[in-house]
């Protein structure tokens, strides 16, 4: 995907947003409009977050540094751009906990949506203003009460965090889609440094 229909998407997306909830949304490198006063609390551990049904990890594509390059599953290599932040964004106004970033150690962008259902996520500079970055996990347990995995919900868009196709394949996107019960919305987290 080029870049300027990257930026095309992120523009129509936020003005989609604003027509829907009458909310003026920023797009990112953009000042944001009076509204939430959000503050960020920088994770200082990594994760590698991986599907449940194949166990590759969420990896930038390349081990790039770029802006806008795409996010895929990949083999366990151990890298950096396979190991993530959860970067906490709290609303000042209310105080309340609106949910995190996903920030790449390798490049210290954030995982980003274009707000389309289907399309590869991609990382972008990190800002909570930016339209598709904030996501939310919710825990996913067995009959016994024992965690099994998570599912992460993008905030904007209310789409799941997805391996594209229900791929089995390393290199398959990364995109989010809509709920559907199935293994390849399941994620689960593994502390590394």
């Amino acid at each position: 995907m080029k870049i300027r229909t990257v930026r095309r998407r992120l523009t129509a997306a936020a003005i989609a947003a604003v027509a829907a909830t009458g909310t003026v949304v920023a797009t990112a490198g953009g000042a944001h409009a009076a509204g939430p006063d959000y503050t960020v609390s920088y994770g200082s551990t990594p994760y590698w977050i991986a599907s449940s049904t194949d166990s590759m990890p969420v990896s930038v594509a390349d081990a790039s540094y770029d802006y806008y390059h795409r996010v895929i599953q990949w083999y366990n290599t151990g890298g950096d751009e396979q190991k993530w932040y959860f970067d906490g964004v709290t609303d000042q106004t209310t105080g309340q906990y609106v949910g995190f970033l996903l920030r790449n150690k390798r490049s210290n962008l954030c995982l980003q949506t274009d707000g389309y259902a289907g399309d590869t996520l991609f990382q972008a500079p990190c800002s909570p203003y930016a339209f598709g970055q904030i996501l939310n996990n919710t825990p996913v347990y067995d009959r016994f009460g024992i965690l099994i995995y998570w599912d992460y919900i993008n905030k904007q868009t209310g789409l799941k965090l997805d391996v594209s196709g229900d791929s089995l394949n390393a290199g398959a996107n990364i995109d989010l889609w809509y709920s559907n019960d199935q293994g390849n919305q399941d994620f689960f987290l593994t502390q590394t440094s």
